[in-house]
């Protein structure tokens, strides 16, 4: 699923790192989309709530013997270097009320939704229901950049 116009800028949210650098996940679009945020093909932004919900999951996961705390590390270390856009929440919270207020999502993830929308971004998530609230989004594992760019990936 693809919605709205084109956009040089996406979002991520957790769940999409997650599932890119997840081996076991085999989501190779999600992957797609972080080559091409870590080639400089594509400008990303996040909410800084972005850092301490991959760090929850991965806690989770190290918990339920799914991923080794070295990975998790070396994955946190990623995300870190990754030329990022970080938006303070404390900016627009009162935006982020009002979109969860007005959606029925939690604060955290209306952050992403706000930030998208300020940014006129395109929203990457594996979360159907965030997805289906953004004005722009790219819901995986169906959709990778290539889908929202084509072959440039941002060049368009």
């Amino acid at each position: 699923m693809v919605t709205g116009p084109r956009s040089t800028s996406a979002v991520l949210d957790a769940s999409s790192f997650v599932r890119a650098v997840d081996p076991e996940s085999g989501d190779e679009r999600a992957r797609a989309w972080l080559e091409a945020i870590a080639g400089e093909r594509l400008d990303a932004s996040v909410p800084d709530v972005f850092f301490l919900e991959v760090t929850n999951t991965f806690t989770k996961l190290i918990r339920a013997g799914r991923l080794e705390p070295q990975a998790a590390e070396d994955a946190l270390g990623f995300a870190h270097s990754l030329e990022l856009s970080v938006i303070e929440t404390r900016d627009i919270v009162w935006e982020i009320l009002a979109a969860a207020l007005d959606t029925g999502l939690s604060a955290y993830d209306a952050s992403y939704v706000v930030v998208a929308a300020r940014a006129d971004a395109v929203l990457v998530t594996a979360d159907r229901r965030l997805a289906d609230t953004a004005s722009r989004s790219a819901l995986l594992p169906w959709v990778g950049p290539e889908d929202v760019f084509g072959d440039s990936e941002g060049d368009a």
